[in-house]
């Protein structure tokens, strides 16, 4: 089945998790304030976004699409549940076979000495900055390397990278984004569309809770009635 992939920046601030040896299931607040100079007024708006990690398997639920990455199958599913429908993505290696073209992201990663407590985690402070000819982000990313139990970093680095990979714009910048080293808990990031004069927005994410949990197999599977689009 030939992909349909999604929006730009509908997968640019996924979730940055770590797997462990059991599953793990990782909830998440974002919350979008959308400011817009010309009319000098915003909106705040926010959602939920609930991951679970595995070995060689990961499913993220954000509003009405579900995405699913299956290394042991070598496929992602993108599932839009308002549509019911699938879109199969083919990878070889863990690699997409295609993907879709677009303006590319110049990436620069620093990370710095400051030190926050982010929930009940130490955190420490990644400046993240992302310029194309479309957009610019700059953002704060807080990383903790202690969420409470071992984690495999380079099974975490193999599924997210099969995320980043989908996305033209920031796939040959995946060894600057790499520099990041641990369990994400937060973002603050300002977004700033050069297609869209006078218009950027805030974006604050936060992870809420990491757990450990036993799920049954079918979570890493697609519903078996909606429909695949060719």
């Amino acid at each position: 089945m030939k992909n349909r992939l999604t929006p730009l920046f509908a997968l640019v601030f996924v979730v940055v998790s770590a797997v462990a040896a059991a599953d793990v299931k990782v909830v998440k607040i974002t919350y979008k304030n959308q400011i817009n100079l010309m009319a000098q007024r915003g909106e705040t708006k926010q959602h939920k976004t609930v991951s679970f990690i595995g070995k060689e398997r990961l499913r993220i639920d954000e509003k009405a699409t579900t995405m699913i990455v299956r290394l042991d199958q070598q496929k992602v599913y993108i599932v839009n549940h308002d549509n019911k429908t699938i879109s199969e993505i083919e990878l070889l290696d863990g690699m997409p076979t295609e993907v879709a073209k677009g303006p590319k992201f110049n990436v620069v990663v620093n990370q710095t000495e400051e030190k926050r407590e982010i929930g009940s985690w130490m955190a420490r402070r990644y400046d993240v900055r992302m310029v194309s000819s479309m957009a610019k982000v700059e953002a704060k990313v807080w990383v903790t390397e202690d969420v409470g139990f071992e984690f495999d970093n380079e099974g975490f680095i193999e599924l997210y990278g099969v995320i980043r990979s989908l996305q033209p714009e920031i796939k040959g910048s995946l060894k600057e984004l790499n520099k990041i080293e641990g369990f994400e808990v937060a973002r603050e990031s300002i977004v700033s569309v050069s297609a869209q004069a006078g218009n950027s927005f805030t974006l604050v994410e936060k992870v809420i809770s990491i757990a450990e949990i036993e799920v049954p197999d079918y979570t890493y599977d697609p519903p078996a009635a909606y429909e695949y689009l060719d």
